[in-house]
């Protein structure tokens, strides 16, 4: 399967989620994120490898930009193009179309609830990254190597005593795994399931 933008704009125009400004639960957090991704010979989709600390459940991560709802976010959109603006210095709003939500992803972590809305841009053009102290290293991967299986791998956690094996795919040595693959996972899913032209 070859992955255009043109693909993955349809694949994601048959879904279109209201952008609305989620209630505050307590217990809950809300959280949003930029699937961001580059047009060229190949359709490349940008990632970053978080900073490593020691409350940061997701240290040294392979991520998308983003974080949790701002209460001066106007909605979730808004969150995920000041995240990126903040992580990596790219205003999405000045320099991408958006394109589309992936499903919502759901996770407890320490007795409380996450959920995560994952939003689709398409540059228009180059960028300069400038990242901010919550980023390690960026990343571009074409999607093609994300579905041909060239990439796979495995991740090993332990847990109570016993191992589990998660799937991932290798970039440049560092395992995507965990929440980033199953939103990639759904991303490549929509593409497999979108009409052929």
């Amino acid at each position: 399967m070859t992955i255009t933008l043109d693909r993955l704009e349809r694949a994601l125009a048959r879904d279109a989620p209201l952008l609305l400004r989620p209630e505050y639960q307590p217990g809950h957090l809300v959280a949003a994120v930029a699937a961001v991704v580059r047009p060229g010979q190949t359709l490349d989709i940008l990632l970053i490898r978080r900073a490593s600390f020691d409350t940061d459940p997701w240290s040294s991560h392979m991520a998308f930009p983003g974080g949790k709802l701002d209460q001066s976010d106007e909605n979730l959109l808004a969150t995920a193009v000041r995240e990126t603006l903040e992580e990596v210095g790219v205003d999405l709003g000045r320099t991408a179309d958006y394109l589309g939500q992936l499903p919502i992803v759901d996770v407890a972590r320490h007795g409380r609830a996450l959920q995560i809305h994952p939003f689709v841009f398409a540059l228009k053009g180059s960028v300069e990254f400038r990242t901010n102290h919550e980023v390690d290293a960026v990343f571009w991967v074409a999607l093609d190597s994300l579905s041909d299986g060239s990439r796979e791998t495995s991740v090993f956690q332990e847990s109570n005593g016993n191992r589990f094996r998660f799937p991932a795919w290798d970039v440049d040595g560092n395992p995507v795994w965990g929440l980033t693959y199953r939103m990639l996972r759904s991303l490549l899913t929509a593409l497999e399931e979108s009409p052929h032209e």
